[in-house]
């Protein structure tokens, strides 16, 4: 089974969208196999190129499309990353990646609207994963506090996210030994941060992303994606 794993939107309708961390170091056979039991017909891979590369997935049926939409460019900088320490500083990232990728997140979502049951991740499941999640929730009507919740749930398996990416090697194009504890953790308040941010500077994700070309037709093909019986 796929880390962090978990459909985010099942209250809605189960099994159209789940987010989990990479494949990790799994058998092809088994990779294969999650993704049939699951149903998953898309993948959305917000890694960059390098990430992508030394933990590739393998093993796929020709059915599933894995889509490679970095989340914040195919270059991870680490120097912003030195300067969180707190779960609000966490946050306050998520909602300057989320202004800088706010393209790439249009496009994820009407990827997610029109085509089959859609896997999410990134690494670890819970940073860029955690920012294009938050948007689809809101864009579904999900409150803040439920947002944030979902994102929470994450810091239940850093433990084993963290000790996966030990296993496959040094995912990132970077030295990660020295990045501050809390990059660890996927503290509620982070998430809390970023919506707050976002709402407050650019009418949430909402505001955020209809300016930058999403449309009512793309919010509503989302919404009945997400109907009950659809």
């Amino acid at each position: 089974m796929f880390i962090n794993l978990r459909d985010p939107a099942e209250r809605l309708r189960a099994g159209q969208l789940y987010r989990s961390a990479q494949p990790g170091a799994m058998a092809p056979e088994e990779v294969a196999a999650v993704v049939a039991g699951l149903g998953v017909r898309d993948i959305v891979d917000l890694r960059t190129a390098t990430e992508a590369g030394r933990v590739p997935w393998t093993g796929l049926p020709d059915t599933v499309r894995v889509h490679h939409l970095p989340l914040g460019g195919d270059v991870i900088d680490p120097e912003p990353l030195l300067r969180i320490t707190t779960g609000a500083d966490l946050g306050r990232w998520y909602a300057a990646l989320a202004v800088v990728a706010a393209d790439r997140l249009v496009e994820i979502v009407r990827l997610i609207a029109h085509d089959g049951p859609t896997l999410v991740h990134c690494a670890a499941g819970k940073d860029r994963t955690g920012v294009a999640v938050a948007a689809v929730l809101e864009l579904l009507g999900y409150d803040p506090e439920d947002i944030a919740a979902d994102y929470g749930l994450t810091d239940a398996a850093m433990r084993e996210v963290i000790a996966m990416v030990a296993t496959v090697g040094d995912a990132f194009a970077f030295d990660t030994a020295g990045l501050p504890p809390i990059l660890g953790r996927a503290p509620v308040e982070a998430m809390a941060t970023c919506l707050a941010v976002l709402d407050a500077e650019h009418g949430g994700f909402t505001g955020l992303l209809t300016a930058h070309g999403l449309t009512e037709d793309d919010i509503a093909a989302l919404r009945a994606r997400f109907a009950t019986g659809e």
